[in-house]
């Protein structure tokens, strides 16, 4: 892979607040580290389809189904969406067709994420929440509502569960890949204005300054993420706190993180 693209991506994944499983992340980055010397993945960039539109909606009766799939990103190309990721924009988009759409009584978010990158994430939950009182919203996953995808799920009215789905994950995190020493033929200079410009750069070891900058934007974003789950689930932070951030089987997950415990067929029973 060419430096400069190399660099960008790297960049891009060192820059994100993760809220994600640990080893779905660890798995992401294992990929692209794997990527930097392969030209196919950058070839595949090209082959992009002019036109690519996934389906989120299911319907059943006066219920609207959105499925919440995948890695949550801003936004979704075509290889991102190939790759298993989705976007939390086209996802809002779905879902205010969904309440504004009058032949629709009750909204499911039929959700199956380990989470993924906190942009946006926000946001939609806010919009779920500003509005399950105007539809029955409830959350539904019979896999993973993990990290990122909790803090949707938690937004809406109610939250069922299967008894072998996995929920929680209630914390943030930063991953920075720093390169190790390789033999180049050249040398890479970076003149900076702004003490922190270069922070996150993988060709530059990390500093202390440089570890309580991303420290920082991770506490900040657990903070957004612990006060969401508080004001959406009416518990105490202290109470979500003492979880540390771990997630769970919901048979034996702390009652308060979910509702009611069903399979599948409960969505086609409401």
């Amino acid at each position: 892979m060419e430096t400069g693209k190399k660099s960008y991506i790297l960049n891009y994944f060192n820059d994100s607040v993760w809220l994600i499983r640990p080893q779905r992340l660890q798995l992401i980055s294992n990929v692209l580290l794997n990527r930097f010397n392969d030209s196919e993945l950058l070839n595949l960039v090209q082959l992009e389809p002019k036109e690519h539109k996934i389906n989120f909606i299911q319907r059943h009766n006066n219920i609207g189904i959105l499925n919440i799939e995948g890695v949550l990103i801003p936004k979704a190309s075509w290889l991102d969406t190939f790759c298993g990721f989705v976007s939390t924009l086209e996802l809002k988009t779905q879902f205010l067709s969904l309440l504004n759409d009058k032949s629709v009584d009750k909204i499911v978010l039929y959700i199956d994420s380990p989470g993924g990158v906190s942009t946006g994430i926000l946001e939609f939950a806010e919009t779920i929440y500003q509005n399950r009182n105007i539809k029955e919203i409830i959350s539904f996953t019979d896999v993973d509502m993990c990290s990122a995808a909790y803090w949707i799920g938690s937004a809406a009215l109610k939250i069922v569960v299967s008894p072998s789905s996995e929920i929680g994950s209630i914390g943030s995190y930063i991953a920075l890949i720093k390169e190790k020493a390789v033999s180049r033929d050249f040398d890479v200079y970076y003149i900076q204005a702004g003490d922190n410009k270069t922070f996150g750069n993988p060709d530059i070891p990390i500093t202390e300054s440089e570890r309580a900058y991303f420290q920082l934007k991770v506490d900040q974003n657990n903070n957004d993420f612990v006060n969401a789950i508080s004001k959406y689930r009416n518990i105490d932070i202290q109470t979500i706190k003492d979880t540390k951030a771990s997630y769970y089987t919901s048979n034996v997950a702390p009652t308060w993180m979910y509702d009611e415990l069903a399979d599948v067929e409960y969505i086609l029973q409401i």
